[in-house]
């Protein structure tokens, strides 16, 4: 089950991981990852993407998407991310353009184009789980998927719970350190959501966690 904290309230989603509750022993079954970069064509925008994984898996597993805060990066939360994949997750962090601490020009008001991003990124990743070769070849259980994000990401995830950015796959969703529902319900509201129909250019890069 995952813990949801939204508007200072706390509920509980079923986004059950098989298994989760036994977290594989170290070195029986290791954290793999991979790098693919996504790119959304008819929007400009590229997405570098890391997925946290086990090296073998029993079945297709949940998905939880998991957006970073503002001047910060997937690696910044390298821990967490790999816990969560040690419980049963795939586990996907992309790099948004404008808000992690690598970009030329940091730009807060840019998370209003990652609802989008999110959507866009969760259309390719179902792809690729579909898909007869990969690294995400049947790994994904496309009907259990989750996303999870830390402060300015945490204000993207609550948009995607409103009605301008809803992305009806998304079974379950948690705000780390997010503003109050209402806030970021107004927040959302005037976030640019618009649909997307490129197809994407992927890169592969797969290294160990």
């Amino acid at each position: 089950m995952l813990a949801i904290a939204v508007g200072g309230a706390t509920v509980t989603a079923s986004l059950d991981a098989a298994g989760a509750a036994a977290v594989p022993a170290k070195h029986t079954n290791p954290i793999v990852s991979t790098t693919r970069t996504y790119v959304d064509a008819s929007r400009q925008r590229s997405l570098p993407t890391t997925f946290f994984m086990t090296r073998r898996s029993p079945g297709p597993a949940p998905l939880l998407l998991f957006v970073h805060g503002y001047d910060q990066t997937p690696s910044d939360y390298r821990a967490l991310l790999k816990a969560w994949a040690g419980a049963g997750y795939v586990v996907a962090a992309p790099k948004f353009p404008s808000t992690n601490h690598d970009a030329a020009s940091l730009d807060a008001t840019d998370y209003r184009n990652e609802p989008m991003d999110v959507t866009f990124l969760l259309t390719q990743i179902v792809g690729d789980t579909a898909a007869s070769t990969g690294p995400l070849s049947a790994r994904v259980d496309p009907t259990r998927i989750g996303v999870a994000g830390h402060s300015l990401g945490a204000e993207v995830v609550l948009g995607l719970l409103n009605r301008c950015c809803r992305d009806p796959r998304i079974r379950a969703a948690i705000s780390l350190a997010g503003s109050e529902q209402a806030t970021a319900t107004s927040s959302a509201r005037r976030s640019r959501c618009s649909s997307s129909t490129a197809t994407p250019i992927t890169r592969t890069r797969t290294t160990g966690a």
